[in-house]
């Protein structure tokens, strides 16, 4: 295992299992071989220092091309697009999501916003009553 990269996972089921047990949350990057800014994107953004750090502390990291996972990229992304980059919680529900190119800084932000995001929504459905099914579904809590 490469310190110096992102460790990507190309079993978004595994992943999410890996997320549950180790109480992460999933990035699920989709690119689309041979597009110039899904290389730029590769090269300038996911081998930034403070990006594989922060992906390698902080999330299970799956990496997948459109063209092969399109029933991924319709579940995550809607089908729209190509390059983009999801935040998923360990039970596949999509926290955020990146469309597009984005550099280092950008990206950054972009994990850092979708954790402490997910952080005060974790609170919420933690204390909303699991027999109140009408609050749990707004919160996205599937019974």
């Amino acid at each position: 295992m490469n310190q110096d990269r992102i460790d990507w996972k190309a079993d978004s089921a595994a992943a999410l299992e890996e997320a549950r047990r180790d109480g992460k949350l999933v990035v699920v990057h989709f690119y689309v071989e041979g597009r110039p800014a899904c290389k730029a994107m590769e090269e300038e953004t996911l081998r930034n220092a403070g990006v594989v750090r922060l992906s390698r502390e902080r999330f299970v990291n799956v990496k997948a091309d459109v063209e092969k996972r399109a029933d991924l990229h319709r579940s995550v992304v809607g089908g729209r697009g190509g390059l983009a980059t999801c935040v998923l919680d360990p039970t596949g529900d999509v926290v955020s999501a990146l469309p597009g190119f984005a550099g280092a800084e950008e990206y950054v932000r972009f994990l850092e916003r979708a954790t402490k995001g997910y952080a005060a929504l974790k609170g919420v459905r933690e204390a909303a009553r699991p027999e109140d099914p009408v609050l749990l579904e707004k919160l996205g809590v599937h019974t």
